[in-house]
């Protein structure tokens, strides 16, 4: 069964990109939140 065994790899592949990205939202929020806290926005562009 071919067809159902790719779709079920892509189904795979899209899960693990989506964890992969929510992971990376996760990870990426908290340190850009500890980075804004250092340096708020209002610093950049002195």
């Amino acid at each position: 069964m071919p067809v159902s065994g790719s779709f079920f790899d892509t189904l795979r592949d899209a899960a693990r990109m989506l964890a992969g990205v929510l992971l990376g939202d996760a990870v990426g929020g908290y340190y850009g939140h500890q980075f804004a806290q250092q340096y708020p926005p209002s610093t950049w562009f002195e």
